[in-house]
């Protein structure tokens, strides 16, 4: 990986990109994945980019300083993210992983793990190729639903073009998107939680009246369902104000 890498730097170097990377999902072989996304902190740019090996295996980086979008035919260093330690507490082990990623041309990057980095990181080494389809959940599934607990709480689910949620505290990034023949949605989905990374499949029945069903599973739909949520009424007209996705609050 470390001669591609190094073979790249010298096409790179003889070629001129001005196009900016798209962000959304990238694939890999043996279903792994990596999701990138900015987002402007003050007067810089930071880039997340999260690896996704199956669905046991979920980590951050992100790369910070940078003034200006990431462009084709750049190679870029991500770091690894720490956050989750603001919410575990510190301990005496610190973990160091970088990861260089090249950009290229036609939507498609280079993954290489720094030597530093443990066997489930260096697993996301590989090539990768921009997926629009599991990038964008298409506009006629858009809605938001709701239903009350047991205890009376109201809760909220929604589907928007790049976010879903089974409840309103469980916002997801959509890395897959699978539209099957009885008219079913499967999405995969990635949630930030505590500066940690889950991926998790959730399946929406679309009922006829509008309301809709969601199952909810464990890892992929081979693994055990976790929990199914029947019959969310479809919200309308004024009442779309009051579920809001994890982007809107």
């Amino acid at each position: 990986m470390k001669k591609i890498l190094f073979l790249l730097l010298l096409v790179l170097g003889n070629l001129s990109f001005s196009n900016y990377i798209k962000e959304g999902v990238y694939n890999g072989a043996n279903d792994k994945k990596i999701f990138i996304k900015s987002y402007k902190s003050d007067d810089e740019i930071v880039y997340v980019l999260d690896t996704m090996n199956g669905y046991t295996f979920v980590n951050l980086f992100e790369v910070k300083d940078r003034y200006s979008k990431i462009n084709e035919g750049e190679i870029v260093e991500f770091s690894l993210d720490n956050h989750y330690k603001d919410f575990e507490g510190e301990d005496d082990y610190i973990y160091e992983c970088t990861l260089k990623v090249a950009f290229l041309e036609n939507n498609k990057m280079i993954v290489d793990s720094g030597n530093r980095c443990a066997r489930e990181d260096r697993m996301s080494s590989g090539e990768y190729i921009y997926s629009e389809k599991d990038s964008n959940i298409p506009e006629k599934y858009f809605g938001k639903w709701t239903y009350k607990t047991d205890s009376g709480y109201d809760i909220c689910a929604y589907i928007d073009k790049n976010v879903f949620a089974h409840d309103s505290d469980n916002g997801n990034w959509v890395v897959g998107v699978k539209e099957e023949e009885n008219g079913n949605l499967l999405l995969d989905g990635l949630e930030l939680y505590e500066g940690r990374g889950f991926r998790r499949q959730f399946r929406y029945k679309f009922l006829p009246n509008g309301n809709v069903s969601i199952d909810v599973y464990d890892g992929n739909v081979n693994d055990k369902l976790y929990n199914s949520y029947n019959n969310l009424r479809k919200l309308k007209g004024k009442e779309l104000s009051k579920c809001k996705t994890f982007l809107e609050n």
